[in-house]
């Protein structure tokens, strides 16, 4: 394993990247879904989620307009680039609080914890992000 590690020419300690989201998902008769379209940092643990909530709306567009894929493509992008941009966006924020060189030692960890992670904190951080129901969107 050492050897392997003393080849890489340039080690980086954080692989994961954010990636802007899509401006569109679809094109002809092909359309993307989850982390194919709105790759996330696993800081928020949505990317699953996020995939199932767009193959439930999509499955509802493809349902509500029958052959017309164009327009079901169109309504699935419309009901979900809100959201997916949001958790996108909010992830790469939470890499920001939660890989934060401040906190590099206990005492300001602890402090950090105390002041931010209080339950009234987490549910004004997150609230909008578990009241999603994919069975309610309007599509």
């Amino acid at each position: 394993m050492q050897g392997i590690i003393e080849a890489i020419e340039v080690p980086y300690k954080w692989a994961l990247m954010v990636r802007e989201p899509m401006a569109h998902w679809s094109r002809g008769r092909v359309t993307l879904l989850g982390d194919a379209c709105h790759p996330t940092l696993p800081d928020l643990a949505q990317g699953a989620c996020m995939a199932i909530e767009d193959a439930f709306v999509l499955a509802r567009c493809l349902a509500a307009c029958g052959s017309d894929h164009a327009a079901a493509f169109a309504r699935y992008e419309a009901a979900r680039m809100p959201r997916t941009r949001r958790i996108v966006d909010g992830s790469a924020a939470a890499k920001t609080r939660f890989h934060d060189r401040r906190l590099g030692d206990d005492e300001a960890a602890d402090r950090y914890i105390a002041a931010e992670w209080t339950p009234e904190r987490i549910e004004q951080r997150y609230h909008w992000l578990f009241q999603y129901d994919a069975t309610a969107v309007e599509i």
